[in-house]
């Protein structure tokens, strides 16, 4: 089975404007969004980071496994959405 992955160029180790679009984002959204970001951060000596339409986006490499993103305004109520790839974050499951 062939995957097509979402590939940026720029991304760099640590993005000070990811950093800055945190410090927009305080409060408790912004430190969920915040939490979670820094899990992926410590995801591996390749994992770069970078803003991709506002918002900031983890990539291995060149290939984006997941971003963060929180309103005050999706639909009414508050919002943190985060993605990553299943293939690329392993949860460890109870034996």
């Amino acid at each position: 089975m062939r995957t097509d992955l979402l590939r940026f160029n720029g991304a760099v180790g640590r993005d000070p404007a990811i950093d800055a679009w945190m410090k927009e984002h305080a409060g408790e959204l912004g430190a969920i969004a915040q939490q979670w970001f820094e899990v992926m951060r410590k995801c591996g000596d390749e994992v770069r980071e970078l803003l991709h339409d506002g918002y900031p986006v983890v990539c291995l490499g060149d290939a984006r496994f997941g971003y963060v993103y929180c309103s005050d305004q999706a639909f009414g109520r508050s919002l943190v959405r985060l993605a990553a790839r299943r293939s690329t974050m392993r949860s460890k499951r109870p034996a």
